[in-house]
């Protein structure tokens, strides 16, 4: 039985649940329009193409993350601090979030993520930004390396506590940090102990 209705934002959840079962490389936009009840071209009124489905849902989990990532009152703390409460945070939403961290790693690894998408995301992620473009001198390589690093690490390690590969309690959590600090310990402007809450 056919949906009468439905709306972009369900859409935008099916298509990351059916790439987190599936993979990017065989999502099928025929097989998202009958999982939501609908036509195939009725996808295609909300989006125009696949390359824009794929981005408005990475944009999606974006704004998700990003809405997570504003508890953190980046004028309170030092750049330690700051940068140890945004990955709990971060990670923390992932790592509960299977579907969107399965979703998010592909499509930052796909021809999809287009220097056009990354612009994008200067709305979609728009606190995360201001954080790193405020606290861009601190960091001793160039920034964008640095988060790179930092965040495909962390999704990584999402996906695999996703998966049920990797354990997840607290306990668990701080290794993980730990071991993405240490990486992280060369790069930064010296200061306090990672280990500092």
């Amino acid at each position: 039985m056919r949906k009468q209705t439905i709306d972009a934002g369900q859409i935008l959840e099916i298509t990351i649940a059916q790439t987190a079962r599936e993979g990017l490389e065989n999502l099928s936009t025929r097989r998202i329009a009958k999982e939501c009840g609908i036509s195939e071209g009725s996808i295609f009124h909300y989006f125009h193409s696949k390359p824009e489905l794929l981005a408005a849902c990475f944009y999606h989990v974006d704004r998700q993350v990003d809405a997570q990532l504003k508890q953190v009152d980046i004028k309170l703390f030092s750049l330690r601090r700051n940068i140890r409460e945004l990955w709990f945070l971060y990670f923390g939403y992932f790592a509960s979030h299977g579907d969107h961290a399965k979703f998010y790693s592909q499509f930052r690894h796909s021809s999809f993520y287009t220097r056009d998408v990354m612009r994008g995301q200067t709305e979609s992620f728009a606190f995360f930004n201001h954080f790193v473009e405020l606290n861009k001198s601190a960091i001793l390589i160039r920034s964008e390396v640095f988060w790179e690093f930092v965040i495909d690490t962390t999704l990584n390690l999402a996906v695999n506590v996703a998966d049920g590969k990797f354990p997840d309690s607290p306990k668990d959590r701080e290794r993980y940090f730990t071991l993405i600090a240490k990486g992280m310990g060369g790069v930064l402007s010296p200061g306090k102990s990672w280990a500092e809450k």
